[in-house]
């Protein structure tokens, strides 16, 4: 069996291990499929950045949303951005940034669940917003 070359099919009506073209065109966007929402993205860091401000236009998110929600895409894509500026200028040693990060993320954590007994929050949840 060699790469390209379509498998025959084992009996004479079953092939359900086939390419289905009209399956493919059916599926879904790979960032939908991920659950990747970059407009979610983009107001989450407009909110993060301008905490006073409403987003006008259509798009408002509840404060209540964006403490909730511990998706980390976003600050995963913002640290490979800054990651990748810092290759770009030389500096290779930018491990020192990102342990400093996760030791503030770790610290508000074992602040705000001191400061909380009753409802925990998560590590994922602050790295989020912060």
């Amino acid at each position: 069996n060699s790469f390209g070359v379509p498998m025959a099919p084992t009996s004479a009506g079953n092939n359900n291990s086939g390419y289905n073209p009209q399956e493919f065109e059916n599926e879904p966007p790979l960032l939908e499929e991920l659950g990747i929402n970059i407009e979610h993205i983009l107001l989450k860091t407009k909110a993060v950045v301008v905490p006073f401000k409403r987003f006008s236009g259509g798009q408002s998110l509840d404060p209540k949303i964006i403490v909730e929600d511990a998706d980390l895409a976003g600050p995963t894509a913002f640290a490979l951005l800054l990651g990748g500026e810092l290759l770009l200028t030389g500096k290779i040693h930018f491990g020192y940034i990102y342990g400093f990060g996760v030791f503030g993320c770790l610290a508000m954590t074992l602040i705000l669940n001191l400061m909380s007994p009753s409802q925990a929050v998560s590590v994922w949840t602050v790295a989020s917003i912060l």
